[in-house]
């Protein structure tokens, strides 16, 4: 495929990536982000691009991985960084000022628990406490609905085992 070819079929396909991109992000500047970060490997890897490889698939996955490897990053940036970032309702302290000691060594333990909950069960269980759906999960992942389901499932099943201590029973 000549370069020219190649850039034409990159310009077809950049609405429906944008598009796509809204599987894996909220805002309309993350997803114009991603989707720059998708044609610039794709034109940087121009030359391991095969023939017989599908390109509106190959162009996708680029996407799907370049998503993932970003998600992972700021992970451990967020995670090393700063445990209290506001935009992340999910793993947010609470305000120190209205929260007890008590309350804090639960927040660390559940915390806790929840990071030494093996990648392929955690990775999935964090996207869903952060609010996006099983769909955009699985399609982020490229996974069925139904291993997301399970995924999910079984980390909580984990983590109700390790936190037996703040289960509850309903009268």
């Amino acid at each position: 495929m000549t370069s020219q070819e190649f850039q034409n079929q990159l310009d077809a396909l950049t609405p429906a990536l944008r598009s796509f991109s809204f599987n894996f992000v909220r805002t309309s500047d993350d997803a114009d982000d991603l989707v720059q970060e998708t044609l610039l490997k794709a034109l940087m890897n121009q030359n391991k691009f095969r023939e017989d490889v599908n390109f509106r698939a190959w162009l996708f996955r680029i996407m799907r991985n370049t998503f993932i490897n970003q998600y992972k990053r700021s992970k451990k940036v967020r995670y090393d960084l700063d445990m209290t970032n506001e935009a992340e309702p999910a793993t947010r302290l609470p305000d120190l000022n209205t929260t007890t000691p008590e309350q804090l060594t639960s927040i660390n333990e559940i915390k806790g628990a929840i990071a030494t909950v093996k990648d392929e069960l955690r990775i999935p269980f964090e996207l869903f406490i952060k609010g996006f759906k099983y769909r955009e999960i699985a399609e982020s992942l490229a996974m069925p609905i139904g291993t997301i389901k399970n995924k999910i499932f079984l980390a909580r099943q984990e983590l109700h085992n390790k936190l037996s201590d703040y289960n509850y029973t309903s009268c």
